[in-house]
């Protein structure tokens, strides 16, 4: 018999698996790599966003998602070293717009990547797709790194919470069903 804790618990487990999850994957530069992928790893958007239109496109994103009931996290790429100067100042003002929108404003959960992390795994080396398309159009470098870091992210989130469950720290809806 579950307790009243252990029920509701289950209920908004099971409440929040049935939304729709997807990640936001940036790769942040003068052109914004973006891309997002549904829990399997699927390409459902791409796109490379410039400085100008970053903040709104990006709110205009999250908001969207979040008027159709999707759960969102953001996967970031990290500053590379040595970016100083001018540049190194664009990228940082990038940052900060997004920054701002992704954590102040919709308080999303955020996993920053670097590169040297999420290029050489098995997951953005299979994510290669031949003629990097998406809707038609030829895919940028930069939203070809979003998707690449993208499916690495999907996958090593899918690994941590199989990890948790098979050591019984996360459980799934049968097992609370059972009791």
């Amino acid at each position: 018999m579950m307790t009243d804790a252990q029920w509701k618990r289950a209920r908004a487990n099971e409440k929040e698996d049935s939304k729709k999850k997807v990640f936001i994957a940036l790769d942040p530069g003068i052109s914004t790599g973006m891309a997002v992928l549904d829990w399997d790893g699927e390409l459902r958007a791409s796109t490379t966003w410039g400085t100008e239109e970053l903040a709104t496109s990006l709110d205009a994103l999250i908001r969207g998602l979040h008027l159709t009931d999707y759960v969102v996290e953001v996967v970031i790429e990290a500053k590379p070293p040595g970016s100083y100067g001018h540049l190194g100042a664009k990228l940082d003002e990038v940052r900060r717009r997004i920054d701002y929108i992704v954590r102040e404003t919709y308080e999303l959960p955020v996993t920053v990547l670097k590169p040297s992390e999420w290029k050489p795994s098995d997951a953005a080396k299979s994510a290669v797709v031949k003629g990097w398309r998406f809707a038609g159009t030829p895919m940028t470098t930069h939203q070809k790194d979003a998707f690449r870091m993208g499916r690495y992210a999907v996958e090593r989130r899918r690994a941590t919470l199989e990890e948790l469950r098979l050591r019984g720290w996360v459980k799934g809806r049968q097992e609370y069903e059972r009791g």
